[in-house]
């Protein structure tokens, strides 16, 4: 579908024209009664228009107006044929962009008596962010940008978005006809733009952490590789990880800078023969800032999924994605092909952790951790070390009554909730583990 801005619509004997799409809901307005000059009992949706918007319309039976049952109008219909002012007239603009979208987004449930959405509002709002950060980009994709970073791109854009969003939310005064429409909108509105909010917050964190390390491209008789420096040395096993797991990279090496220029501890990333340094020096900036920042490169999109079967499999998929972290943390750890599956990610460079509890069972039964980093506890209270929960590259969060046992997967009645992207409740399930892990005064 090709796009217009509201401004282009009929310039051109009646073309291009505008494409509604009608909402699942009638309302009645009176004509008496009302300021609008006559009945109308349906919004419409434009949504060739690169911003939506709505008018308010009348349907008759199957009739819709202003188009009759079809929802493209003929540039040589009476509505394409009036002025501005006219259509304006016979069918009202009532709201704009994500206010517009929200009303689209509801219907009438006749035994509640209220509206409800169609679409979750994490859904809708994700839907709406993608459709104009995709508008963006291929807008600012020009060699202009080239050096424009990810974290940058989407920074600016976030800020041109935001302007626009409130802009289009001021244009939707005349909304406030339909009191209770118009403030659940209006909530569905503040609840976007402070998403928008936290969204620049984490970026701009993202940016600031450049600051805390610096590249540099050198050569020697093996060819040309890539030096990392720190600010701080207490990041650089962390840095080696998260670095070691891109697939453009050889072999990272921690060593003692001889640059009186960045002294501390520094990496020696050596890349495969089949990429160009230059673009490898790019990608280790970017990840390097997203880790930093405990945030995934791109749009964070908060999902949660519920399992209740098949739960081992859903938690092999998840550990085979993890790229730096692995911690876990479960009461009892008796599955063999879970414990082989964290064996096959520490020797891929993943830094796996775990935790479990200090009993018979585990002693007895539970699987040889040999290899992997991990400790043994009873509860802090005294009683059982009850935890089950598993943190992914401190983004993803795998938690519920599932322990990592055969049992659970072949017997019990289990439940696992996979929290994915969502790095503020992975951050906290992440500091617990920490807590836990140190409870001896140990750091291994």
């Amino acid at each position: 579908m090709d796009f217009y801005s509201e401004e282009e619509f009929y310039k051109d004997n009646g073309w291009p024209t505008e494409t509604f799409a009608y909402c699942k809901y009638c309302f009645y307005v009176n004509s008496e009664t009302e300021e609008y000059g006559q009945d109308y009992n349906q919004f419409a949706l434009v949504t060739n228009s690169l911003y939506p918007y709505i008018r308010l319309t009348a349907k008759r039976g199957s009739q819709h107006s202003p188009c009759g049952g079809k929802n493209i109008m003929s540039t040589k219909g009476y509505f394409a044929s009036m002025t501005d002012k006219e259509r304006d007239k016979e069918c009202p603009k009532i709201a704009w962009g994500l206010a517009a979208i929200s009303l689209f987004n509801l219907r009438y449930d006749n035994v509640l008596k209220d509206y409800v959405p169609l679409k979750e509002p994490s859904t809708l709002f994700e839907e709406y962010y993608n459709r104009y950060y995709d508008f963006f980009i291929s807008n600012h994709s020009g060699i202009k940008y080239s050096s424009v970073t990810k974290v940058q791109m989407e920074l600016n854009f976030i800020s041109e978005h935001e302007e626009m969003t409130k802009r289009l939310w001021e244009k939707s005064v005349p909304l406030k006809f339909f009191s209770n429409l118009y403030n659940y909108v209006h909530e569905t509105v503040v609840q976007y733009l402070n998403n928008l909010q936290d969204q620049k917050r984490l970026f701009e964190n993202m940016m600031n952490m450049n600051n805390s390390f610096s590249t540099e491209i050198r050569e020697s008789p093996r060819g040309k590789y890539i030096k990392v420096f720190f600010l701080d040395d207490n990041v650089v096993l962390q840095a080696k990880i998260v670095v070691q797991a891109l697939n453009s990279v050889m072999n990272v090496n921690i060593t003692d800078s001889l640059s009186k220029a960045h002294p501390g501890k520094t990496l020696t990333v050596y890349l495969k023969p089949m990429v160009t340094v230059e673009s490898s020096e790019k990608e280790i900036i970017d990840v390097l800032n997203n880790y930093f920042s405990n945030v995934k490169g791109g749009n964070m999109q908060v999902r949660n999924e519920a399992y209740f079967a098949s739960i081992e499999s859903r938690i092999c998929k998840a550990l085979d994605e993890a790229r730096a972290t692995i911690c876990v943390c479960v009461a009892w750890f008796t599955n063999p092909k879970l414990r082989d599956k964290l064996l096959e990610k520490s020797r891929d460079g993943v830094d796996v952790r775990v935790i479990i509890y200090k009993d018979g069972v585990n002693s007895s039964k539970g699987v040889d951790l040999t290899g992997i980093r991990h400790k043994e506890y009873r509860g802090e209270r005294g009683g059982v070390m009850h935890d089950k929960f598993c943190v992914i590259d401190n983004v993803h969060t795998i938690c519920g009554s599932y322990n990592w046992t055969p049992n659970a997967q072949n017997k019990n009645d289990e439940d696992a909730t996979f929290h994915l992207e969502d790095y503020k409740l992975a951050s906290e399930y992440t500091r617990r583990f920490n807590q836990m892990w140190r409870r001896d005064g140990v750091e291994e």
